[in-house]
């Protein structure tokens, strides 16, 4: 096909696209909730706990935290959780030439670490528990590292949230005879969640002390996993389930 009729062939295509059109673009962007632009503030992280931490590992680990310890320790830490690295995913490759161009084909996937970065509260509870984590499972004393399947937590899970679209609030009757169907407050709606598997953290970092102004304290922590997944709402994704 000569590029004359290529061209012929693509210019209505580019002209119904949202490119180049702001009507257009607005138009699609405020027909629906689900074409609204995602925003960055609306999440909620929450974690697990590894065994070794939860003091069943006999006499040598059994003093580490109360199982009602952690529940608590959870409850703050997730709430404390200000910005968070979704997982990402890269595809191995390998190349292969015979005559012309040399072209690459995939061989596996590998994972990145990903950070959270956390408030600390007055108590330190959470570097307490990263600390301890850290310690039982690498110990520097006597240059032991654990079982995996002791030191890692099942699940860590980024929930992805949006505004409204999760059902209605309820409200008195006295503020309801001042909303109409199309203004009235609805929780948000989960549309997408990481989840990542077998979960450990590699590092924890540094604490600044200073005498400037006070403001908040944050602790970075980067953490390893097995594998991850994305789930989406079940609306959007593939059909026939996937691989899990």
């Amino acid at each position: 096909m000569s590029s004359l009729a290529n061209w012929s062939n693509t210019e209505p295509y580019a002209k119904s696209t949202l490119g180049g059109n702001l009507q257009e673009f607005m138009a699609h962007v405020l027909s629906s909730k689900t074409h609204e632009v995602s925003r960055s503030n609306i999440w909620h992280f929450d974690m697990t706990f590894p065994t070794i931490l939860q003091g069943s590992l006999g006499d040598l680990f059994a003093g580490a935290f109360t199982t009602s310890d952690l529940a608590a320790a959870r409850k703050t830490i997730t709430m404390y959780a200000n910005e968070v690295n979704t997982p990402t995913r890269q595809v191995t490759t390998s190349s292969h030439k015979m005559v012309g161009s040399e072209y690459e084909y995939a061989t596996g996937s590998t994972f990145s670490e990903t950070n959270v970065q956390f408030f600390i509260p007055r108590n330190y509870i959470g570097v307490t528990i990263f600390e301890r984590w850290m310690n039982i499972m690498a110990n520097d004393a006597n240059q032991y590292v654990d079982f995996f399947d002791d030191y890692v937590a099942p699940t860590f899970t980024i929930y992805k949230l949006e505004r409204g679209g999760g059902g209605d609030i309820p409200l008195t009757n006295e503020i309801l005879k001042q909303l109409n169907s199309d203004n009235r407050p609805q929780y948000n709606k989960v549309a997408g969640m990481w989840v990542m598997f077998n979960v450990f953290p590699k590092n924890i970092g540094t604490l600044q002390f200073n005498n400037q102004p006070g403001a908040p304290l944050t602790l970075d922590v980067t953490l390893r996993y097995e594998r991850f997944r994305f789930y989406p709402e079940p609306s959007t994704d593939v059909k026939g389930g996937i691989i899990v």
